[in-house]
């Protein structure tokens, strides 16, 4: 008897300690649930992103409404909307990017309202597409313009750069990254100054040039870059690239670009 007793006590202990650990573990789970309910709650209110698993990139298009840029062979404004939304319809294909615009292209919108609402957004990084022009008509070509060497975004800025450079760059087609900067001459009459990124590169030279940049670049906090995609006074690079073909390839350009700098395989 003292024997089942015994088994008896046993048992009960064993079924005590079951029962402890079944509800122990039921409650952590619980909580766990809650917790990461919680921590699911804050990263969807981040304002990085509308959705914190995607990379968010955000494109601008300068000019627009009544504002029409430069004029030519074809008008900048509506050609800036052409390629952005060739690059934006790519880069949506790739359901891991989130493409916003800075402003409807038939809105007119101040650098500052768009800088805001970038810094707001604080996408991982921006691109302003604009055009150029020339009294020369033979004079065409794309440009690409980094951050401030003395800024933090600098960097990620060239690094950027460097990697749509590489997807356009050809012999019969060379592309440049610079800076551009105001150079005051008078009052209130500034002289634009171009300069290599030579020395920032190759010797890495952060000194502050005195200068301002292009306004969305200094007003911006994210990692950016303004291309000149095109003169709009250059019939050979409206030919090559304002055409349903040319806009396809600049787009997929973009994208690969994009990719790379985001490190999306």
């Amino acid at each position: 008897m003292k024997k089942k007793k015994r088994f008896d006590t046993v048992a009960i202990l064993l079924l005590a300690l079951f029962a402890f650990i079944f509800y122990g573990v039921f409650f952590s789970g619980c909580k766990k649930e809650d917790k990461n309910e919680e921590v699911t709650t804050e990263n969807t209110a981040s304002p990085n992103n509308y959705n914190s698993k995607k990379k968010t990139v955000v494109l601008d298009a300068a000019f627009g409404g009544e504002l029409r840029g430069y004029q030519g062979i074809i008008d900048e404004a509506d050609l800036n909307a052409r390629v952005v939304e060739a690059i934006k319809e790519r880069l949506e294909e790739d359901d891991r990017l989130e493409v916003i615009l800075t402003h409807e292209y038939d809105v007119a919108a101040s650098v500052l309202d768009k800088a805001e609402k970038i810094n707001n957004l604080e996408p991982n990084i921006f691109i302003t597409i604009c055009s150029a022009n020339n009294t020369d008509s033979k004079i065409g070509g794309m440009h690409i313009y980094a951050d401030k060497p003395n800024l933090e975004t600098a960097d990620d800025s060239i690094r950027l750069a460097q990697y749509l450079q590489n997807e356009f760059n050809s012999e019969d087609n060379p592309i440049d990254i610079r800076y551009m900067y105001y150079e005051p001459i008078g009052n209130n009459i500034f002289q634009t100054k171009y300069t290599s990124i030579d020395a920032f590169v190759n010797d890495g030279n952060r000194d502050d040039p005195g200068m301002a940049t292009w306004l969305i670049l200094e007003e911006t906090n994210s990692v950016g870059i303004v291309v000149e995609q095109m003169y709009v006074t250059c019939q050979s690079d409206i030919d090559k690239w304002a055409s349903e073909e040319g806009l396809k390839n600049i787009a997929e350009a973009y994208y690969k670009a994009i990719c790379n700098y985001l490190d999306i395989k």
